[in-house]
């Protein structure tokens, strides 16, 4: 982390000392986890626009080092009353500057020290960490086998994806994806969101993605077949560069589908996934592969999120402190359905209530997965999210998908609006009458979202 930098926009919150307590915190755990990080850039508001401080903040530490500005850290007031605008931030940011932005609010970063409360509070140890561990993703992260294994604390690698084996015993070349369609509030006047995220390494870390926004409440039919071929086939594409050939395997994670939409989902989703595989081969990729058809084994897999269904441990056996049980339950019997292929997992320890499992529906199985197969595979795709250390509720490429369409419903919020009229949301085509605000050419393939 060499050329970045700090906008100070709250100085009645954070003073100076602060501001080096918090880059005395973050140096050392960037120290600890193997990443060099040099002194940023600091500068206040000083009475600017939003947009005209973060530019000449942007300005100012390229000319100081020489590099393009990596990253621009926020700091945000105590109460977030009359203080810029999240929305605005991010979108200036991913869609003006094309810089990953990062912000910090004060009551979550700052604490008072007990031993002497008369002091004023400064940085927590443990936000700083969390912020290195965005900041680490937002970067482009490690590879793996450059990183030694007392660095790698910094990125989730508690677990290694099973993939399944190949006639050889070689792990078959498989490509993830995630799909979501992401719905606003009822009466909001923010569209409706697909997003679509796709793993680039073997080791389940580093996820791209595209999205398009398009008219509200519409389920599958706001994804259309037209969209999905589009967005898959530049990922295949960038996949493809990165990893010497297209993939063998396909295993698309699909979320927010009904079981009264299965058959729907088969006939148009399933389906453009093998028509980009047949536009590849007979165009783009027609030398690559010598005339050949390229024919890859497509696995999609429904996660339901939103079900009754709860388990609780009988006895201690299995069962966390607080009476839930130990994150890895898989339930594949008794409680499933008679005719499909599916299994319950809980993949996290829940910390409040009783831990959702979440209902995993393998609608088409082209690779022949075993329950076993499929089900550690899964599992082990919920340990690689980027901003914690331990694994989430669900598979990490449908929980990206559902933050960026988060994400990109800032771009269209009132907020944005009222920033909207300096012309830094750009036009990439339309979905019927809906203007399409697409992030800096410079973030397409970063972690954006995080």
């Amino acid at each position: 982390l060499f050329c970045w930098g700090i906008l100070n926009t709250s100085p009645r919150d954070f003073n100076q000392e602060q501001i080096d307590g918090f880059l005395r915190e973050t140096k050392k755990v960037c120290d600890e986890k193997g990443i060099t990080m040099e002194r940023p850039t600091i500068s206040d508001m000083r009475n600017k626009r939003l947009a005209d401080a973060m530019r000449d903040l942007k300005k100012e530490a390229e000319e100081r080092s020489g590099n393009t500005l990596q990253l621009i850290v926020v700091l945000k007031a105590q109460d977030g009353a009359n203080d810029v605008s999240y929305a605005d931030i991010k979108q200036i940011g991913d869609i003006d500057l094309g810089v990953p932005t990062t912000c910090c609010l004060a009551k979550k970063a700052l604490t008072k020290d007990k031993r002497d409360p008369r002091r004023p509070p400064n940085f927590n140890f443990f936000y700083c960490k969390g912020v290195v561990l965005k900041i680490n993703a937002k970067l482009g992260c490690y590879h793996p086998p450059q990183v030694p294994k007392a660095m790698r604390a910094s990125i989730n690698w508690k677990v290694q994806v099973p993939w399944k084996l190949d006639s050889r015993g070689a792990p078959v070349k498989t490509m993830v994806f995630g799909i979501d369609v992401s719905h606003p509030s009822p009466g909001s006047r923010q569209p409706s969101v697909s997003a679509i995220t796709a793993l680039m390494d073997p080791w389940g870390h580093r996820y791209i993605a595209r999205y398009k926004a398009h008219g509200r409440r519409m389920e599958v039919g706001g994804l259309s077949v037209e969209t999905l071929t589009t967005m898959v086939a530049q990922m295949l594409v960038f996949f493809a560069t990165h990893n010497d050939g297209p993939p063998d395997s396909i295993l698309v994670y699909r979320d927010g589908v009904s079981e009264s939409q299965f058959e729907a989902v088969k006939q148009t989703e399933v389906a453009a996934f093998r028509q980009v595989a047949k536009d590849l081969s007979r165009n783009q990729w027609a030398g690559m592969l010598n005339g050949r058809m390229w024919e890859p084994n497509i696995t999609y897999v429904v996660c339901q999120k939103r079900n009754q269904l709860r388990f609780t441990p009988e006895g201690r056996a299995g069962a966390a402190r607080n009476g839930n049980f130990q994150a890895g339950l898989v339930v594949d019997t008794q409680v499933v359905s008679a005719t499909l292929f599916d299994f319950h997992l809980i993949s996290h320890s829940g910390l409040q209530g009783t831990s959702r499992p979440v209902h995993y529906v393998v609608l088409e199985d082209d690779e022949g997965y075993s329950f076993d197969e499929i089900e550690s595979i899964t599992y082990a795709l919920c340990y690689g999210y980027s901003r914690c250390t331990k694994s989430i509720g669900t598979v990490t490429p449908v929980y990206y998908a559902d933050k960026i369409a988060e994400r990109v419903r800032l771009y269209y919020g009132d907020a944005s609006d009222q920033y909207s009229d300096s012309g830094t949301a750009r036009s990439a085509g339309s979905e019927g009458d809906l203007e399409q605000r697409v992030i800096h050419r410079s973030m397409c393939h970063s972690m954006f979202w995080l």
